[in-house]
C-alpha cells in the first residue's frame, strides 16, 4: 500500500513542479517548493483520504507551503526593517509591481473554495479538458464548467483591474 502511494506521488512530480513554478516564478524556489511538498506528502500518507484526487491534495499542500513561506518572509523582512531602518530605505526593485500583482492574484486564488480552486488548477494550470477534469474530480462536466465560471468571476471581482 505504502509503495503504491509513493509511486503515485512520484508520478505527480511534473505537475507539482509546473504549479510550483507558476507560484514561485523562480526555478530554484520552485524546485525547493516542489521537493518540500512531496516530502510532506510522503511523510504524512495517513492525511491523504482514499478517493480524493491525489494531484489536488498535493496542490493543496504546495499552495499552503507557498503562502506560509511568503508570509514568513514578509514577517522577517518587516522585523529587520524595524530593527535596522536603513535596510528599508534602499531603492525600489524594478519587479516590485510584478511581485505585488502576483501577491494579489495568489491572495485572490487563496480565497477560492477548494472545489473552485481544484477545477481552476486542473483546467487552467494543467491544461486538462473539461472532460478530464470531470473524470479526475468525479463530477459532471456541467459542474466543472459552472465551478470554473464562478472561480473566474470571483477572481475578476477580487482583481478587476487585472482581469479585464
Amino acid at each position: 500500500m505504502q509503495e503504491r502511494f509513493e509511486i503515485a506521488v512520484a508520478r505527480e512530480l511534473p505537475a507539482v513542479r509546473r504549479y510550483a513554478a507558476t507560484l514561485a516564478h523562480d526555478r530554484a524556489d520552485a524546485d525547493d517548493l516542489a521537493q518540500d511538498t512531496l516530502e510532506r506528502a510522503l511523510m504524512r500518507p495517513q492525511q491523504y483520504r482514499e478517493g480524493t484526487h491525489l494531484r489536488a491534495w498535493l496542490y493543496s499542500i504546495l499552495r499552503s507551503r507557498f503562502f506560509n513561506q511568503r508570509r514568513d518572509a514578509v514577517t522577517r523582512s518587516t522585523a529587520l526593517a524595524r530593527r535596522y531602518p536603513v535596510l528599508g530605505s534602499s531603492t525600489v526593485d524594478a519587479n516590485q509591481e510584478a511581485h505585488a500583482e502576483l501577491r494579489e492574484i495568489s491572495s485572490a486564488m487563496q480565497r477560492l473554495s477548494d472545489d473552485h480552486l481544484a477545477v481552476l488548477q486542473l483546467t487552467v494550470l494543467d491544461g486538462c479538458s473539461y472532460e478530464e477534469t470531470a473524470r479526475r474530480l468525479s463530477m459532471p462536466v456541467g459542474t466543472v464548467r459552472s465551478r470554473l465560471a464562478r472561480a473566474r468571476q470571483q477572481l475578476q471581482a477580487d482583481q478587476p483591474h487585472q482581469w479585464h
